[in-house]
C-alpha cells in the first residue's frame, strides 16, 4: 500500500511548487489503525 501526498519543498505559486510524491506506508503498531481520507478541506491559513 502507498501513500500519495503534495510537496513543496520552496515557497512560490501552488502549481509551480506543488509535487505529489508516493511513498510505501509503514506497519502499523498493535492496537492502531489507518484510516482512508477520501475529501480533505484546503484553507489558505494552513
Amino acid at each position: 500500500m502507498e501513500n500519495l501526498a503534495l510537496w513543496y519543498r520552496r515557497f512560490g505559486e501552488p502549481e509551480t511548487v506543488l509535487q505529489p510524491e508516493t511513498a510505501p506506508l509503514g506497519a502499523l503498531a498493535p492496537g492502531h489503525l489507518r484510516v482512508q481520507m477520501l475529501f480533505s478541506p484546503v484553507n489558505a491559513s494552513d
